[in-house]
C-alpha cells in the first residue's frame, strides 16, 4: 500500500512537471521543491519538449501500473514517447512564437513514427495473442 502511494505521488510530480513549462513555471523537486519561472526560447526549446514528453510517458506507464496493465508489446513505450513528443512539440513551439519550417518537418516525421509505431504495436499485439483462443 506504501508503495503506491509513493507511485501516486510520483506521477503526481511527473504530471506536474510535464505541464507547468506551458505557463513559464518550471518545478524543481530537488532544489527543495521550488516554483521558478522559466523562459522558453530557442535554446531550450528542445530539452523542454523532451523533458515534458519523458515526464507525460513515466507517468502514463505509472498509472498504467497502478491499473495493472502491462503494455502488449515492446514497441507500446516508443510508441508512447513518441505519441506525447507529437502533442508537447507543436504547443512549445506555438509558446516560443518564431519556429522554422525544418521544425514542423521534425513534427512531422514525427507524425508519421506515431503512425508506424502504431500499426507495428498492433500487429505484434495480434501476433502475441495469435494462439491464446
Amino acid at each position: 500500500m506504501i508503495f503506491r502511494i509513493i507511485l501516486g505521488l510520483i506521477i503526481f510530480w511527473m504530471t506536474t512537471a510535464s505541464l507547468l513549462p506551458f505557463f513559464g513555471v518550471n518545478f524543481v523537486l530537488f532544489r527543495g521543491a521550488i516554483f521558478e519561472p522559466i523562459l522558453i526560447d530557442e535554446s531550450n526549446t528542445y530539452l523542454h519538449i523532451i523533458r515534458s514528453s519523458t515526464f507525460a510517458s513515466m507517468a502514463f506507464f505509472g498509472i498504467n501500473y497502478l491499473r495493472r496493465k502491462r503494455p502488449l508489446s515492446s514497441v507500446a513505450p516508443l510508441l508512447v514517447f513518441v505519441s506525447f513528443l507529437v502533442i508537447y512539440a507543436p504547443v512549445y513551439l506555438i509558446i516560443r512564437g518564431d519556429s522554422q519550417w525544418w521544425e514542423w518537418a521534425t513534427f512531422t516525421f514525427m507524425v508519421a513514427l506515431t503512425v508506424i509505431f502504431f500499426r507495428e504495436n498492433q500487429a505484434e499485439a495480434k501476433k502475441i495473442f495469435l494462439n491464446d483462443w
